[in-house]
């Protein structure tokens, strides 16, 4: 990010995500026990939704949704419980179908548009 650019709520989310999930694999390295591991699995998952879950102001907080939803691409879109929600941006931002329920909606800062509706 250029140092004259003002960070979306996405980017900073994002940011406490990638920390948060640096902290669980280091974490992770030692010995952890289930509790501790399990803490520390529903901190980050909720951390990766509230990036789902920000509005997006372009493409870049698009991108960033998805490595979070992801986990830095460990796993596949479709294994995430909000891929759905992924794929509905991603066909929002590139002019296709924006038929999106209203939390993608918000997440994108639009209201559903029938298709061909501007993105």
């Amino acid at each position: 990010m250029m140092m004259d650019q003002i960070e979306t709520p996405v980017a900073m989310l994002f940011r406490e995500w990638l920390t948060l999930k640096r902290k669980w694999d280091a974490a992770a390295a030692g010995d952890l026990s289930d509790e501790v591991n399990n803490a520390w699995c529903t901190l980050v998952f909720a951390a990766a939704d509230a990036v789902l879950d920000a509005p997006s102001a372009g493409p870049d907080d698009f991108l960033l949704k998805l490595f979070a939803q992801t986990f830095d691409g460990e796993y596949e879109i479709g294994d995430s419980p909000r891929g759905a929600e992924i794929w509905a941006e991603a066909r929002c931002f590139i002019g296709l179908a924006c038929e999106t329920d209203d939390a993608v909606s918000a997440t994108l800062g639009v209201a559903n548009r029938p298709e061909g509706g501007d993105a």
